[in-house]
């Protein structure tokens, strides 16, 4: 293993610590990419802390960086967090300057609810709203729903199983087939009519 010193007194590095830091960097980029091909939306959250901050130079960066790695067909939310920090002033200037960004503050919470609805809202026609009839010898089955995130809007233990009222991914509605129970069969085709 060879080490690099520019000066007495400085830090050593060696070939074999660059390398490991080239390879974390390099994984961490394919996760990236992964996580960009199996995304059906992204929230790009940005700091808002700073006046000397360049949001523009921070979204043509971040919008780069999805074009090189495949991922600016995805739709994009700008969220701009830690608006707790910021005076009110600042809150409206950032308000005029991006208003399409939703403000909130992970730390307080404020604005979070505001996010989820428009995330919901941005999904709304990618799910339909399903009663499913869920066995408990298939549990299995309830954890996949779970696991997909799906908006859970009722759940009711019952003595063969769980009735659950959802609202399914379109992709997800023949994997779930079985389970339909009449009720959301007929909603579906009253509002068709």
């Amino acid at each position: 293993m060879s080490s690099i010193s520019s000066r007495p007194g400085t830090p050593r590095v060696s070939n074999s610590a660059s390398r490991e830091a080239l390879a974390r960097s390099e994984a961490a980029r394919e996760a990236a990419e992964d996580a960009i091909h199996r995304a059906d939306y992204l929230a790009e959250a940005s700091r808002v802390l700073s006046r000397s901050l360049n949001l523009d130079d921070t979204i043509a960066a971040v919008e780069s960086v999805l074009g090189e790695i495949g991922g600016s067909e995805l739709p994009v939310e700008l969220v701009l967090n830690k608006i707790d920090a910021v005076d009110t002033l600042r809150r409206r200037r950032l308000a005029n300057r991006f208003p399409d960004a939703v403000q909130i503050s992970a730390l307080t919470g404020e604005g979070v609810e505001a996010l989820r609805a428009r995330i919901a809202q941005r999904f709304a026609d990618r799910f339909e709203a399903v009663h499913l009839f869920l066995p408990y010898e298939e549990g299995g089955k309830l954890a996949e729903l779970y696991a997909l995130g799906a908006p859970i809007e009722e759940r009711e233990d019952q003595a063969d199983g769980v009735y659950v009222r959802a609202r399914l991914p379109h992709r997800e509605l023949r994997r779930f087939a079985r389970y339909l129970v009449a009720e959301a069969r007929s909603e579906r085709a009253r509002r068709a009519r």
